[in-house]
């Protein structure tokens, strides 16, 4: 599993094991795996950026809506001088141990909240998740960070494309990515798409599982950890895609060809597409050859 460090682009601390009582600053977390159809879960989190639970339980109920991850029990003490946080998850017996521990650590980097680096994918869905959208005003698009205001229409053959191709060529970056559905944009005096409008879109009904259905059966392989989750604020909401770091030995992640206005596809073709100064564009046969060739 990539360290939390790669995956969310702040440092959780160090030791996650029984000896963490000799590192007073760190955050930990803990798997309890028992013979039964539930595992437990468990985090502790210093200097949390939240003062009382109310506030922390919704960030987190928010942010792991669409997880199997089930919030069981959170509260707030001091360690001496410490202010700290204990939160306890259900976990079903068959999530995999990498993607309890992926969630676990969103979680200790939703309750650190400000106190961490702010420009990072992982960063711009903290903020998403807890409602700040506005702060997101005047951000620019760039490598890692994709915004659209539109859903796509995943009953057409070309948007299922489009959509896989927008995934895939985050997920071909070194350091991962978002893709945020529902703000609009403009060009600023430099000529780069800008952040202009965060109300979101009116709610409307979103069929997470379709999505990752879409690009589970258009992408290979399989993107690990994906996040899909929908926030609401108001009457509005937005789409949030969280594509964190790849491990390179998954990389070039491919997007199949796709029959579009019913012409015919004629054996196992496929795109490889990057993101190159916050647009994607497909790599070319010469680059295609060159790897192919380099693995032989």
């Amino acid at each position: 599993m990539p360290s939390a460090e790669s995956v969310f682009g702040i440092d959780l601390g160090g030791s996650r094991y029984e000896n963490e009582s000799d590192l007073p600053n760190t955050d930990t977390f803990s798997i309890d795996v028992q013979n039964s159809a539930v595992m437990g879960a468990s985090i502790f989190v210093r200097f949390p950026s939240f003062g009382e639970e109310a506030s922390a339980k919704k960030i987190l109920q928010d942010a792991l809506s669409d997880s199997d991850l089930l919030l069981d029990s959170l509260y707030f003490n001091d360690s001496g001088d410490t202010p700290v946080t204990d939160v306890r998850f259900r976990v079903p017996q068959s999530m995999p141990i990498t993607e309890v521990a992926f969630h676990c650590q969103m979680a200790i980097a939703l309750l650190k909240g400000a106190t961490e680096l702010s420009n990072s994918p992982h960063a711009i869905y903290r903020k998403l998740a807890s409602g700040n959208w506005d702060s997101l005003k005047g951000v620019i698009e760039n490598n890692w960070l994709e915004v659209k205001q539109k859903m796509y229409g995943l009953e057409d053959t070309r948007q299922q494309f489009e959509f896989a191709l927008d995934v895939a060529s985050i997920a071909n970056l070194e350091e991962g990515g978002i893709l945020i559905i529902g703000f609009t944009h403009v060009k600023n005096m430099h000529g780069e798409d800008t952040i202009s409008d965060t109300r979101g879109r009116p709610q409307r009904a979103i069929h997470i599982p379709q999505l990752l259905s879409k690009v589970e059966s258009l992408i290979y392989p399989r993107i690990q950890n994906l996040v899909i989750s929908v926030f609401k604020r108001d009457d509005h909401e937005v789409l949030a895609i969280l594509v964190p770091a790849q491990p390179k030995t998954k990389m070039p992640f491919l997007v199949k060809s796709t029959a579009i206005n019913e012409e015919r596809v004629y054996g196992n073709g496929f795109t490889w597409v990057a993101r190159i100064g916050g647009t994607k564009q497909p790599a070319s046969l010469e680059e295609i050859h060159r790897t192919l060739s380099e693995a032989l």
